[in-house]
């Protein structure tokens, strides 16, 4: 089973406390936040059953392989001068014979780098306003070969990309990255 976490449960995701603290202060937030009303009735067990696949989990980043992939829609990996790149994939999967899990701390967990035929960097995305917001907050729990799709995409209003070869790496901060070849022809005329 995977779960998505967001604001409800961030708290309990992001705590700084070491790991062998961890397990004991997830339980006593969730007990806390009941009592508070802070976490409705209604989703205390899915709260309980968090902190049970949290106990139970793996959190090194070797415990994940990661490879790229692009929507069926894009699969020629060619777009025009101008035009959004989309479609892009980074998909992390668990290799590992437990649950894992992916703790992200950032509006935008997966930060791009595209590199030019020469190898030459011409665009990051890890600057961006975005990037730079601490506040997005997200966990993913993954069973044992569980995966997690992460959509990438360059907006041409950032940097417009010249005709060319691109090669963009995708990297799922403090994980690990992987990257995919794109083209940019000349717009339509």
């Amino acid at each position: 089973m995977k779960y998505t976490i967001y604001s409800l449960f961030g708290v309990l995701a992001f705590l700084s406390v070491p790991a062998y603290t961890q397990a004991s202060a997830f339980s006593d937030l969730v007990t806390l936040f009941v009592a508070q009303g802070i976490i409705p009735t209604a989703q205390v067990e899915k709260a309980r059953e968090v902190v049970r696949l949290q106990e139970q989990s793996t959190q090194s980043a070797s415990s994940f392989t990661f490879s790229a992939s692009q929507w069926i829609e894009y699969a020629d990996r060619t777009y025009r001068q101008g035009e959004t790149v989309r479609g892009l994939l980074l998909l992390a999967k668990n290799a590992t014979d437990s649950t894992a899990t992916l703790s992200l701390d950032s509006a935008c967990p997966v930060v791009y780098r595209i590199y030019n035929k020469k190898d030459e960097q011409v665009y990051t995305n890890i600057d961006t306003p975005a990037c730079a917001n601490k506040i997005g907050k997200a966990m993913f729990i993954l069973p044992s070969g569980g995966e997690r799709v992460f959509e990438v995409e360059h907006k041409a209003k950032n940097f417009r990309l010249p005709e060319g070869v691109y090669r963009m790496e995708m990297e799922l901060l403090g994980y690990g990255k992987t990257s995919i070849a794109f083209t940019v022809v000349s717009p339509l005329l």
